[in-house]
């Protein structure tokens, strides 16, 4: 018995290229973003009916516009900073940042935010043509951006490691083939 000769490995990378402009065709954001994806496949009993499969990948999102609206120089957005006060009981304007003479900067290390995303699985054929499975799946996303007040009058567009979003699941599969025209 050769427990690891019925494995099939998968390895592969994907390259994106993204450039975003803001309206005036200043330069915002130039990155090219390498994903490694990595897959395994493995006849568990060696008799083609129950497989175990591992999946490793790296997915980028792109900026996108929220990043140019940011940074628009004839932006619709505002920002306003109020304070409370005891005397009055009520919020006084402490600070405006006026999107027309002061846009927001963006951090010169500004990366896109990427999601890590393992899967794994097993399948099992129950009957001909007919398997059901069950597969986990954990992904984080990190290097979120976040606009942060430096100083009351500098807003600067920059990765957080503070911010990041994980996602648990899992999947319970059923799968049939009827036939080669289905």
């Amino acid at each position: 018995w050769q427990p690891w000769e019925p494995m099939t490995l998968n390895v592969g990378v994907r390259a994106d290229s993204e450039s975003l402009f803001q309206n005036d065709g200043n330069l915002i954001f130039k990155s090219m973003m390498w994903s490694p994806r990595l897959g395994m496949a493995w006849d568990l009993t060696q008799d083609n009916r129950t497989l175990l499969s591992a999946n490793f990948g790296r997915y980028y999102d792109v900026m996108g516009n929220a990043f140019a609206d940011w940074g628009d120089t004839r932006s619709a957005y505002s920002y306003e900073q109020y304070q409370y006060n005891h005397d009055t009981n009520g919020y006084d304007l402490v600070w405006v940042q006026d999107p027309v003479s002061d846009p927001l900067v963006f951090d010169d290390y500004l990366r896109p935010y990427h999601m890590d995303k393992l899967a794994i699985g097993i399948e099992r054929e129950i009957a001909p043509q007919l398997s059901i499975g069950l597969r986990g799946i954990y992904s984080k996303t990190m290097d979120l951006p976040e606009d942060r007040n430096t100083n009351d009058s500098l807003w600067l567009v920059q990765n957080t490691t503070a911010k990041y979003r994980t996602y648990r699941a899992l999947e319970l599969t059923m799968e049939k083939k009827f036939d080669h025209h289905w």
